[in-house]
């Protein structure tokens, strides 16, 4: 796909990255990609709606969208979501609208119905063991779970989820975001602490907890990612690392990284975990190479189907960013701010475009 730059232009760029606070020496000016539209929220006439499904008592049955998304994985051919209406479930392309829905009404997967998991959050997949690892911030029910994954020909199916180290404390500070560290372990992210604590032996019969560290300043963590040993913090004071957290037992403070943007936060976080991380921020996609320590702005705005183009809104903690096997970009946004739903939006980056350093 040619690369192109939308919506702000190349003075507009550099105005939006002056606004940010953001050293221009360190960002490459080349053009920016375009998401292709993947999902949104939707009435069959096109009329986006705050009403929760119903009107006046009644069911709107040709009602969909996605709310306030705040994680997903691509499984097979698949895209699930963290969804803050349908919880965890699997988006579904509609060819007769061009886009995809959630399904409507949701599957049964167990994480929506068997525990009715509210407020999903960043999941982690092992693929070795074919598990996956699930945060929820709901403030009574919330915790880190597992289920294993059994792919399917249309949805595939999920083992009844287990609780991870219950008693240990994980679900009172609200956990948003859970990442697989090398040695096997999971590292767990909150809402309510900036804690970075690891459970032990997560794919085991029982588990122990640590408290490994913190983020740069105490602050909520929205995303985790891996690159060897490092674990990087998509967070409320901006994009940091914990150097060899894996050796980290206790007392590893995260350090901001070189160029982050200071004091705004980071909500969401992706990575090839060799050398390019994605991180979602004000509106926009920044692009981070380790080796140089360099970021480029890589993508602020999406085509809709008409080929309208319009500007990411990733208000809040409204924000899934996850990179396929294939080097696709999924990212997500809610025109709503997460205050009405079904106002999400889910964008396809493809392989291959933005800006070349």
């Amino acid at each position: 796909m040619k690369n192109m730059f939308r919506v702000f232009g190349r003075v507009g760029a550099a105005s939006l990255l002056l606004a940010l606070g953001l050293n221009l020496s360190s960002v490459t000016s080349s053009d920016a990609a375009t998401g292709e539209l993947y999902a949104a929220g939707y009435f069959s006439a096109g009329i986006f709606d705050s009403a929760p499904g119903f009107t006046d008592g009644t069911f709107i049955a040709d009602y969909a969208g996605i709310s306030a998304p705040r994680g997903g994985l691509v499984l097979g051919s698949n895209f699930w979501i963290s969804d803050n209406a349908y919880n965890f479930t699997k988006l579904t392309f509609d060819p007769a609208i061009g886009i995809a829905e959630p399904h409507t009404p949701p599957p049964a997967n167990v994480f929506d119905v068997l525990l009715n998991l509210a407020k999903p959050g960043q999941p982690a997949f092992d693929a070795a063991r074919s598990v996956i690892y699930m945060p929820s911030a709901q403030t009574k029910t919330g915790g880190v779970y597992r289920s294993f994954y059994t792919a399917g020909l249309d949805t595939g199916s999920f083992s009844l989820p287990v609780q991870l180290a219950p008693g240990a404390g994980l679900d009172g500070p609200r956990p948003n975001a859970v990442a697989l560290g090398p040695d096997g372990q999971l590292y767990v992210g909150f809402q309510s602490t900036g804690d970075i604590r690891r459970i032990n032996n997560p794919a085991g019969i029982t588990q122990t907890v640590q408290t490994i560290g913190k983020s740069s300043k105490g602050g909520q963590v929205y995303g985790l990612a891996f690159v060897g040993n490092d674990l990087y913090l998509a967070e409320k004071n901006g994009f940091s690392v914990i150097h060899n957290a894996t050796a980290c037992n206790s007392g590893c403070s995260a350090t901001l990284m070189p160029h982050s943007i200071v004091g705004q936060s980071h909500l969401g976080i992706a990575t090839d975990g060799v050398d390019t991380i994605y991180v979602a921020t004000n509106n926009s996609i920044m692009r981070y190479t380790l080796s140089t320590q360099s970021q480029v702005l890589f993508a602020n705005s999406g085509a809709l189907p008409d080929r309208t183009i319009v500007p990411f809104m990733m208000a809040g903690q409204m924000t899934a960013t996850v990179l396929d096997a294939a080097g696709n970009l999924w990212v997500s946004d809610d025109t709503s701010g997460g205050v009405d739903r079904f106002h999400g939006r889910l964008w396809v980056i493809p392989a291959g475009s933005g800006p070349v350093q």
